[in-house]
């Protein structure tokens, strides 16, 4: 995730700070606000203790290094039980799929 986020920050589409682009939520079709990356909108946000595989994976985007190929959205839609299509594979190409997780561009 990471790296979708460092791709926002680089991309027109979205804010240029990587807490804009975290905390950013847009109105979905049901006119509810929706989070683009859900742990934003919860009240613990910020109060995790970073593991130190999350620790790696955000230097190694830091770094350069863009395992997303270039992805700027992502879901688990399909993992939904009964499954459901996101607004992203309803509207862009999938480049890859990596455990739970589908990655757009």
């Amino acid at each position: 995730m990471a790296n979708v986020v460092l791709n926002r920050v680089n991309s027109p589409q979205f804010p240029n700070e990587i807490i804009e682009v975290i905390k950013e939520n847009r109105l979905n079709s049901e006119g509810k606000q929706q989070f683009q990356f859900t742990p934003a909108s919860r009240p613990t946000f910020g109060s995790a203790i970073i593991s130190e595989n999350t620790i790696k994976a955000v230097d190694l985007a830091l770094s350069g290094r863009d395992y997303s190929q270039g992805a700027l959205f992502f879901d688990s839609a399909h993992m939904e039980n009964p499954p459901r299509q996101s607004w992203a594979a309803q509207n862009r190409d999938m480049v890859f799929e990596y455990g739970r997780h589908r990655f757009y561009v």
